[in-house]
């Protein structure tokens, strides 16, 4: 790969070559080293951001959902107190007939 400005050959483009004996080699192995450490910097910082992105959309979920008719649960807790509340046994047992067939299939 050329370099546009300089029309020299880009380091990272040239093949690998084999492993030179002493400070040069010690040089190729630090260079690696530290483009190993800076690409798995950047993988995590990736993540990080696909993370932030996948909260940011469930917190935007969380905040479309209607909210609950305080009122309404507080007359039926109040109903349920006095015994008031009609009660259907047989919607009951059919309705927890049909979670347990979600759950076990």
């Amino acid at each position: 790969m050329t370099d546009p400005i300089s029309n020299n050959v880009a380091r990272f483009a040239q093949p690998a070559l084999a492993p030179k004996t002493g400070a040069n080699s010690s040089q190729a192995q630090q260079a690696q080293t530290n483009s190993a450490s800076a690409q798995a910097v950047a993988t995590d910082k990736s993540a990080q951001m696909t993370n932030t992105v996948s909260l940011s959309n469930v917190t935007q979920k969380v905040m479309q959902a209607p909210s609950f008719d305080r009122a309404k649960v507080d007359s039926i807790k109040k109903a349920i107190k006095e015994g008031n509340y009609p009660i259907n046994a047989k919607n009951i047992a059919a309705n927890f007939l049909s979670i347990e067939q979600m759950i076990h299939g």
